[in-house]
Parts: C-alpha cells; sequence; structure tokens
C-alpha cells in the first residue's frame, strides 16, 4: 500500500511540474509577442533627447520633406523590405540612401521612427526582418534591391524610386537593443 501512495505521488508531482512547465511556456510566449510589437525607438523620440548644441537640436527635428512608405517581401532571410523616402522624390534629382542594419533579434520594424526621420532631411532608407546582419548578406541584398528598383517599372504599378537613387551616395548604419 505504501508503494502505491508513494507511486500516486510521484505522478502528481510529475503532472504539477509539467502544468507549471506548459504554462510558463504559454506565459513567456506571450510576453515576447507583445515585447516584440514594440517599437524600440518611439515615433515621439525627437522631443525626448537632449541634445548638446543648436546643430543637433536643429537637426533632431523633422526635415522638411514629408514622407511616403513602401515595402516589398523577401523569399531570403531578410523577409521583408522596409523603405522610406521623401514623398517630393518625383521633383528630386538624384537620392542619397541610408540601410540600416540589424541588431541581433531587432529588425528594422523597430526602428522605423530613425528610417522616417532620415526620409524627411531627404534620405532614401531601407531596412529589412532579418534577425542579424553580421554576416554582410542584408546591406548587400539590400543595395541589389534598390539596383532593381532604381530601373524597373511596368504599366501596372508605379516605381516612385526609379531613376532618383544616388548610388554614389550610400551611408550604412547599424542598430542593437540597449541591453
Amino acid at each position: 500500500m505504501d508503494n502505491k501512495v508513494h507511486k500516486s505521488n510521484r505522478w502528481k508531482l510529475i503532472a504539477i511540474i509539467l502544468f507549471i512547465y506548459i504554462a510558463l511556456s504559454f506565459l513567456l510566449k506571450k510576453v515576447g509577442e507583445n515585447i516584440s510589437k514594440n517599437p524600440v525607438v518611439s515615433d515621439d523620440y525627437i522631443s525626448k533627447v537632449e541634445t548638446g548644441g543648436d546643430i543637433e537640436k536643429m537637426y533632431l527635428t523633422m526635415g522638411p520633406y514629408d514622407t511616403a512608405y513602401a515595402e516589398s517581401a523577401t523569399m531570403s532571410s531578410l523577409k521583408k523590405f522596409e523603405i522610406f523616402y521623401p514623398s517630393a522624390i518625383d521633383s528630386m534629382e538624384k537620392v542619397p540612401v541610408v540601410i540600416f542594419l540589424n541588431g541581433t533579434g531587432t529588425p528594422a520594424s523597430k526602428y522605423q521612427a530613425l528610417q522616417k526621420h532620415m526620409a524627411s532631411w531627404g534620405f532614401i532608407t531601407i531596412g529589412n526582418e532579418e534577425d542579424n546582419s553580421f554576416y554582410g548578406e542584408a546591406a548587400e541584398l539590400s543595395i541589389r534591391y534598390l539596383e532593381l528598383a532604381n530601373s524597373y517599372d511596368d504599366e501596372k504599378t508605379s516605381n516612385p524610386l526609379k531613376g532618383h537613387i544616388d548610388f554614389d551616395n550610400i551611408g550604412i548604419t547599424g542598430h542593437s537593443p540597449k541591453e
């Protein structure tokens, strides 16, 4: 009889541990989903950053251009390209580019406020949803995508970037979340 009680308690303990494991897994997944939806840089960051001088203060404000956004799916680990550019790009000659490379586990969608801010100052920005960018593939594929976008046009869709990308003026920036 004592052995049966001991086995019964063991199964109860296993069931409790299994229940706790499943509950914690579910909870951690939900917390992770909520965190992943929040941007790392909020839309109002420009009003919260303290500057050290007049030049920094001037460029921390939004620039003179309204911005537009486009995205394009990709079949690679980049998942999609996210592009911000001045809305008035049709009236501009050549527009410089800034490529946003991701920090580990931090896609460009968490930094859209920065991309939009730079586009308001007359830049095309391109980012993606890759989990990390330490191999350089994301930078290369972003440039290749822009090369296609600079020349591609068809009758069904308009391509505002066509002919406006300045390949002689490309910058790269990286980002990683603050731990």
